[in-house]
């Protein structure tokens, strides 16, 4: 696939779970082997205007919750990133 239409279609995918309802916004978190808390705290700060604001505020309130460690967290990007790929 060409890179501009990847990011094209990713991007799409962020608008699509900036703007689900907050049950099922923290539903799809929650999918994505975070914490009720974390998905909970990452739904509230939506909407998400850059990947990177995505990625930053879930590492974040992944720190904040104290839930897990950083190899969790790594599983827990790399559900995200396959969430906006598909």
């Amino acid at each position: 696939m060409f890179p501009a239409l990847k990011r094209h279609k990713i991007y799409k995918k962020l608008n699509w779970l900036n703007e689900l309802p907050v049950e099922e916004a923290e539903y799809v978190l929650r999918e994505c082997g975070g914490s009720d808390e974390w998905a909970r705290r990452l739904s509230a700060v939506r909407p998400f205007v850059m990947l990177d604001d995505l990625f930053e505020q879930a590492m974040r309130y992944w720190a904040m919750t104290g839930a897990g460690n950083d190899d969790q967290y790594g599983t827990i990007r790399d559900r995200l990133g396959k969430l906006l790929e598909r």
